[in-house]
């Protein structure tokens, strides 16, 4: 069971810093909206680069690796996107895209964490549903927003990018206060935490 609880933290801890990152990334956008393409192609591949190492080496310490709150998956999408701007700068055109992409497969990852705790607290889950909505929607306006203007697209990318950092980042503290629940109410939670909750299981039956 405490190989589950640290596994949860692990992949909410990365997350924070992930977070946090993208919250200052989509600050710097916001206000600086004309700056050169290839700073800005530079500030996103160290951005996804490092944002994927952090979650592919949080997973790494715990010792499952995989299931459906890992960080891997996620990790490795980040890491891949990063080294493919690099690679290919004239690419820069699927930097909304792939941040897009980044924002809502985040949210919906975070989202089956969230559907456990129906099983737990009705306020902490209603909060987090809203701030999932919030967070998947602002990756859906980065991906199809309409706008030509390079200056006002980079504008509203950088807005888009504080709007989830924000309400991710009030998400992730939903959760993590509530990561010891998770662990001790595993059966209510087992339909949406499936992998990690079975073998959280076993070691705990082994243990008795």
């Amino acid at each position: 069971m405490r190989d589950f609880t640290n596994k949860i933290n692990n992949f909410l801890n990365a997350a924070i810093n992930t977070t946090i990152l993208m919250i200052a990334i989509g600050t710097f956008l916001a206000f600086f909206p004309t700056l050169s393409l290839e700073i800005t192609r530079w500030i996103f591949i160290i951005a996804l680069v490092s944002a994927g190492l952090s979650m592919i080496t949080a997973d790494l310490t715990g010792k499952k690796r995989g299931g459906i709150i890992s960080g891997t998956v996620l990790g490795s999408f980040n890491l891949l996107l990063g080294l493919i701007i690099l690679i290919n700068p004239e690419v820069l055109s699927i930097i909304p895209i792939a941040v897009g992409f980044y924002v809502a497969i985040s949210s919906l990852i975070k989202l089956r964490m969230t559907l456990a705790l129906k099983e737990i607290s009705n306020s902490a889950f209603t909060a987090s549903i809203l701030m999932n909505i919030i967070s998947v929607v602002s990756g859906f306006i980065i991906i199809f927003q309409p706008i030509t203007s390079t200056a006002v697209a980079v504008m509203l990318l950088g807005t888009m990018l504080i709007v989830y950092g924000v309400s991710d980042l009030i998400n992730i503290v939903i959760l993590k206060s509530h990561v010891s629940e998770f662990s001790s109410k595993m059966k209510s939670a087992k339909k949406y935490l499936t992998d990690d909750v079975q073998e959280a299981e076993v070691i705990e039956k082994r243990k008795k």
